[in-house]
């Protein structure tokens, strides 16, 4: 019943809702009072004296039973966290995976960026970056005022060249 017909309820005025809900209540009341069933019990009644005394008995002894499950599921839920997250950085780690082989791409990129920068400074200090693979120092090519530095051997990430030159400052991926 809404708040407004539980105002109302003595007076027998409802809302459309309110009174299909009191309609279906009357209907299934003087049904039931047709079949002569007993009231249901909404209590438990114990009426031998020898099982009151055992359900009295139990007492607190629920409450460590549950406190012990829960115990023992937070520490299986949190081995289960620290394995798996062991597990998912030893896999990103490994050399030989995949993700292994784009990263160490990526990081090469980078470096050859930072060539590419310090390049357009005038360091002399470009020629000296590398790639931590292979661990080969740079290819260094000079005409006149063009610097060229590419990759030693680019063909362990799959390419045929990786370059960067003071004409173009950025990495060069063929």
């Amino acid at each position: 019943m809404c708040g407004l017909c539980a105002n109302y309820t003595d007076s027998g005025i409802f809302c459309e809702y309110c009174a299909a809900s009191n309609e279906t209540e009357r209907y299934v009341a003087e049904e039931a009072e047709k079949l002569n069933l007993p009231e249901p019990a909404l209590g438990l009644e114990i009426t031998d004296p020898e099982l009151e005394g055992r359900f009295r008995k139990r007492g607190g002894g629920g409450n460590f039973f549950q406190l012990a499950v829960i115990v023992v599921s937070v520490g299986i839920i949190g081995f289960q966290v620290v394995t798996y997250n062991r597990t998912t950085l030893a896999a990103e780690v490994e050399v030989g995976s995949p993700e292994y082989a784009v990263n160490t791409f990526y990081s090469c990129l980078k470096v050859f960026k930072e060539v590419g920068a310090l390049l357009a400074s005038g360091d002399p200090a470009a020629e000296s970056l590398r790639c931590e693979q292979p661990d080969l120092a740079n290819v260094v090519l000079r005409n006149a005022e063009t610097i060229r530095i590419a990759h030693p051997s680019p063909e362990i990430f799959g390419c045929s060249e990786i370059s960067v030159s003071s004409d173009n400052l950025d990495p060069q991926v063929f």
